[in-house]
């Protein structure tokens, strides 16, 4: 048996050890006793790294009992995020499983939680519930477009109880624009491939510390199987009444319509075999119109705000599908 080989060891290495014994050495007894370790001096502001925006500012990180993150306005332009999907998961924790590929219903799962339908997760937009039933079935058949939001705002821990109900994974709030400081209008054009087409337009008006701001988009396209295809329309308009120097009322409107040839049901082996993007489901659709409002009085002074907010929607749905454990091809209404 070969007999075992001493290697020296190098001047740097010794530097090494010495520095990691000496820092074992100091911290040790802090942790043992409870006590902070030795204050490392503060870096000079010149080479300091710039915080990172919780929730709109820094200065609320220690008051949120949990973690939160904001994607702002500059990171959504910057990345030209498709879909609700693609902004989502550059957030931490966040699972996002597509189902259509437009991210008209975003499946969201925070923590590990089961994504399916978002109904572990609490969407809000401006603050208010976005679900059909959010005090009883939480599941999300309805999701704004997330090219007319500014930002969006994620919360995970203990500090989303303070929002509503379903909050078991997080919150995630979709924040709309608020008046500019002076009028303007811009327009966005989209285009590719299965005929997607998509146009956002946004007008603000602004008088004074009034104003309105109008968002409209539409977008369509064809799925990547036969008989598959989506069409959203989408607008929004807010109003905002200055009452006050410290008071305004702001109303919010918007109307959402979606008609989507969709279905959950696949294929079998030998319909894969004959044509992969073939969709024998050609009578699955899936159609929706919601009609939201809310009025919210703003009220602050001396860093306090308090926010008072009447709201409510609208909502027809109707959603044609087989059932995925039918054996009939083609299926038709008449299959029970």
């Amino acid at each position: 048996m070969p007999r075992p080989t001493c290697r020296a060891t190098s001047p740097m290495t010794r530097s090494l050890n010495t520095v990691a014994s000496i820092a074992i050495a100091l911290l040790t007894p802090a942790i043992l006793t409870g006590q902070k370790p030795a204050v490392v001096p503060a870096v000079d502001s010149a080479t300091r790294l710039p915080g990172l925006a919780i929730v709109g500012t820094v200065d609320r990180r220690d008051r949120i009992a949990g973690s939160a993150t904001t994607v702002d306005r500059a990171t959504l332009t910057r990345a030209r995020v498709f879909s609700t999907n693609e902004a989502l998961r550059k957030v931490s924790g966040v699972t996002v499983r597509d189902e259509e590929g437009l991210g008209l219903r975003p499946n969201i799962g925070i923590r590990g939680l089961n994504p399916t339908r978002s109904s572990k997760v609490l969407l809000l937009e401006d603050g208010v519930p976005l679900s059909l039933a959010p005090y009883g079935d939480n599941a999300a058949y309805y999701h704004p477009p997330v090219g007319r939001m500014e930002s969006i705002e994620v919360l995970k821990g203990a500090g989303q109880i303070l929002y509503g109900p379903h909050t078991v994974g997080g919150v995630i709030n979709y924040i709309t624009p608020g008046l500019p400081a002076r009028p303007s209008t811009s327009m966005r054009l989209a285009g590719g491939s299965n005929e997607f087409g998509s146009a956002y337009v946004r007008v603000a008006a602004v008088q004074g510390d009034g104003g309105a701001v109008v968002d409209v988009g539409r977008f369509r396209s064809l799925g990547a199987r036969e008989n598959v295809s989506s069409d959203v329309s989408d607008a929004t308009a807010k109003f905002f009444l200055p009452l006050s120097p410290t008071q305004r009322l702001v109303a919010k409107a918007n109307v959402f319509r979606e008609g989507s040839r969709v279905t959950y049901s696949g294929l079998r082996e030998d319909e894969w075999a004959a044509n992969p993007r073939q969709n024998p489901f050609r009578n699955d659709r899936f159609d929706i119109q919601r009609i939201g409002g809310a009025l919210s009085h703003e009220w602050r002074d001396a860093g306090r705000r308090l926010v008072t907010t009447l709201y409510g929607h609208s909502i027809q749905r109707d959603w044609w599908r087989q059932s995925s454990n039918s054996a009939q091809r083609p299926n038709d209404r008449s299959d029970p």
